[in-house]
């Protein structure tokens, strides 16, 4: 692909940001974003026996990835729909892959129950596998290709013939207050339901990912308070995830069980982490009552 000759440093430093326009600032982070991608994605489908954490970590970069495109979107020529479906395919493979990791993770603690022997261990490397192969089937030389082609043509979009009439900093303010306000409706909705409480995590993480991107353009106490107030949050919302998580894999498991023993079994653990769900799902609303929600708040007033 043919480069602007005015095309930043993917691994421009902070002050190089700050000094260049929007639109070349864009592509220095994007192309940093998209090699993190590319990078991991190899790691996380080639060594299924190894570091769990490749997994976890492409998916991230994935959602980091993902957050930088629309964050850029504004600056592009049209919207980088390959890249975002590319960005989403490797996503989709990776989410069952980490959610039987960290399911796993926690129930290796029991080993040697008839549930996690008889019942959830096969079940768990049954998906654990099925996850694996669609990795490896993301991570394809032809699908590998496609991948770039499709980052490539993003970065391609962010070539605009003047650069001088947005700066960086100026865009990152516009950029941040915008995700700030997507929070705030989030915060401010009903969270007695599940839904609007996994609402309110994708946001927070939204927003994280948003001021990790702009880090360079925010002040430094305001930055670290409101990234310091979400990750409290994530905290909180993810651990609740996991039980409801666990339920509903339990949930599916059980819907092709004869009524036996094992059935029950799993009867009784679909119950338990049900009951878990509930109780930190009272603790968090207790603390978002308290102090969370007015914590929360002003720390995301002061991004303003």
């Amino acid at each position: 692909m043919p480069r602007s000759s005015n095309t930043a440093d993917p691994v421009a430093t902070d002050l190089e940001l700050q000094l260049l326009p929007a639109a070349a600032a864009a592509r220095s982070l994007l192309k940093k974003r998209f090699k993190q991608v590319i990078g991991l994605l190899p790691l996380a489908a080639e060594d299924p026996d190894g570091d769990i954490e490749h997994v976890h970590r492409l998916r991230v970069a994935t959602r980091r990835a993902g957050a930088a495109l629309a964050a850029f979107s504004p600056l592009m020529e049209r919207k980088p729909s390959d890249a975002k479906k590319a960005l989403r395919n490797i996503r989709r493979a990776a989410g069952p892959a980490r959610d039987a990791d960290v399911l796993w993770l926690r129930l290796a603690e029991r080993a040697g129950e008839p549930f996690v022997d008889r019942i959830a261990g096969p079940r768990l490397r049954a998906q654990r596998d099925d996850a694996q192969r669609a990795l490896c089937s993301a991570a394809t030389k032809r699908r590998s290709k496609r991948l770039r082609a499709a980052l490539r043509d993003a970065v391609a979009l962010l070539n605009s013939p003047d650069e001088s009439s947005t700066a960086f900093g100026e865009f990152a303010g516009s950029t941040v207050e915008d995700a700030a306000d997507r929070f705030r409706v989030a915060s401010q909705a009903d969270l007695s339901g599940w839904h609007e409480l996994h609402q309110l995590r994708i946001a927070g993480k939204r927003l994280r990912y948003t001021l990790e991107l702009f880090d360079s353009e925010l002040a430094e106490e305001a930055r670290e308070a409101a990234a310091s107030a979400t990750k409290a949050l994530q905290n909180r919302l993810g651990a609740i995830n996991d039980h409801a998580t666990a339920q509903a894999h339990y949930q599916r498991w059980i819907g092709g069980m004869s009524a036996d023993a094992d059935a029950a079994l799993l009867a009784a653990e679909i119950v338990s982490e049900s009951a878990r769900a509930e109780a930190l799902a009272t603790d968090f609303h207790a603390w978002w009552a308290g102090e969370g929600e007015h914590a929360l708040a002003a720390a995301v007033d002061r991004l303003s």
